[in-house]
């Protein structure tokens, strides 16, 4: 028993070390704006849904504002250093959900490896909100599975659960689908009292969150813009690729004999719909926008799934010595099967660690804008303002780079937001150029015609070209992004 004690304590440290070099040194993740900038400013002064409007749930950005005031580093790297930490968070729960289901290390160590391979090809943007709800989703099973292994879900449990979910949905709106689902499982299995807890454990952090907001006179802008926009149907679904279905698919092929193996169990059968459920719910956020990093919020469930499938199935395979021609037709067909999902698992995986377009361990969407930066550093006082057309996903860190703040209201300038409540947000940011004109203006020209941007900015755009700029600076090529001209107020 110590034997195998060491083994996976040597297993799951040896991984964690693996992130954490692979992490730091040669993984080129990209960040977004929601991560650095947004609370960057409300380090500043600003306030959410008052001049930060965010279509996005608050809570990674009140907690990311936090770590920047409290550790002494640039905020992309306390991006970076708590994407390691929920990273390694995850490692230890991972392995210990596994380990309950499956029956031992085994199982555990497994689902480790399995999701040590996967978050690289999925977890490509730094904290993101998909990982820190695949992260509430799993806690939250987690902390059903062992009382409903033992045949009683306390009332107690069953709060602490919805409590999970409840943070969940606060780092994204669609943790309501794994809520709803993971509550449907335990009525089912535990009955409405249960439900009732876990209901009221979704309400405990909810409520406090919106109270603040209320009492910052914000209730109606933050129900307007993190739900109502949302759900209005103005954010068009992406189209989902075929490589992105396959790879989709191959990630969760062992989750159908996860569901066969378990649900037959009567003893862990309980356990394992909790598990189903939530994992189907952690599907949601794969619409609208369909894109790697919304796999995030199911990929921790997947890894214990496949964990426990290959726990069960390798022991039934003969030893390699005895392997042939001993081996019966079905063994060599099961394991022609496994090694080929190993040879296919080990090439998708790979295949994003190779690959560094700004180089080793840099971060995109935040490094590759630092010469535009440099150029309005080299001029700038405190007290100037930067305005940045259009600000998407990367284009905002200027801020950040540059120490400057924005003439007046942040907001992210995706056409739909911009044409929403008759373009009011429009009117508000073209009064506040005019009452106090910002000393610098850039301006991405190629990225003003996507996502249905143009028509709402080109009030934005007359107002630059009218009101006296000069360029300074022109970038033909900045990498993801295209050009980039640097204005500067004349007089």
């Amino acid at each position: 028993m110590a034997l195998r004690q060491r083994w996976w304590q040597a297993l799951i440290l040896s991984i964690m070390l693996y992130q954490i070099i692979i992490h730091l040194v040669w993984l080129s993740p990209s960040t977004q704006s929601g991560q650095v900038t947004v609370p960057w400013l409300l380090n500043r002064g600003y306030t959410l849904f008052d001049n930060v409007i965010e279509q996005r749930a608050p809570l990674s950005a009140v907690l990311l504002a936090g770590a920047q005031r409290l550790l002494p580093l640039e905020p992309v790297d306390v991006v970076r250093l708590l994407n390691i930490a929920l990273v390694l968070l995850l490692d230890v729960l991972i392995f210990r959900l596994a380990w309950c289901l499956g029956g031992g290390a085994v199982a555990g160590g497994l689902a480790l490896l399995v999701w040590a391979w996967w978050q690289p090809v999925y977890g490509n943007v730094l904290f993101y909100f998909d990982t820190l709800l695949g992260l509430m989703v799993l806690a939250g099973v987690l902390v059903a599975v062992p009382p409903l292994l033992a045949g009683r879900l306390t009332w107690q449990r069953a709060l602490l659960t919805g409590v999970c979910l409840g943070i969940g949905f606060l780092f994204k709106q669609h943790g309501a689908g794994a809520a709803g689902l993971l509550g449907l499982a335990l009525l089912v299995v535990a009955g409405p009292r249960r439900l009732a807890a876990f209901v009221a454990g979704l309400l405990l952090p909810l409520l406090p969150v919106v109270g603040v907001i209320a009492a910052q006179g914000h209730l109606e802008a933050y129900l307007y813009w993190n739900y109502i926009v949302n759900l209005s149907g103005g954010v068009t679904p992406a189209p989902i690729e075929g490589d992105f279905v396959r790879r989709l698919l191959l990630l969760n092929v062992l989750a159908l004999p996860f569901a066969l193996l378990l649900l037959r169990d009567a003893a862990r059968r309980p356990a394992a719909l909790v598990l189903l459920l939530a994992w189907a719910g952690a599907w949601l956020p794969l619409y609208p926008h369909g894109g790697d990093i919304r796999v995030m919020a199911l990929l921790p469930l997947t890894a214990v799934m496949s964990g426990v499938v290959l726990a069960r199935v390798l022991p039934s395979l003969r030893p390699a010595r005895d392997w042939w021609p001993r081996a019966t037709p079905a063994e060599i067909t099961l394991g022609g099967v496994l090694a080929l999902l190993a040879l296919v698992w080990g090439f998708t995986g790979l295949a994003p660690q190779l690959s560094a377009p700004l180089g080793r361990g840099a971060v995109i969407a935040y490094d590759e804008f630092w010469p535009v930066a440099e150029v309005i550093r080299a001029r700038a006082q405190p007290q100037d303002r930067l305005f940045i057309l259009p600000q998407f996903d990367g284009t905002p860190q200027l801020l950040v780079q540059t120490g400057l703040l924005p003439p007046g209201t942040w907001s992210n300038h995706d056409g739909v937001f911009l044409a929403a409540q008759d373009a009011r947000l429009v009117t508000t940011l073209l009064a506040e150029l005019r009452a106090a004109p910002p000393r610098f203006v850039v301006l991405f020209p190629e990225l003003t015609t996507v996502r249905a941007v143009r028509p709402a900015i080109e009030p934005l755009l007359a107002f630059i070209a009218s009101a006296g700029y000069v360029e300074i600076a022109r970038f033909p090529d900045i990498p993801f992004t295209g050009a980039a001209i640097v204005y500067e107020k004349a007089g």
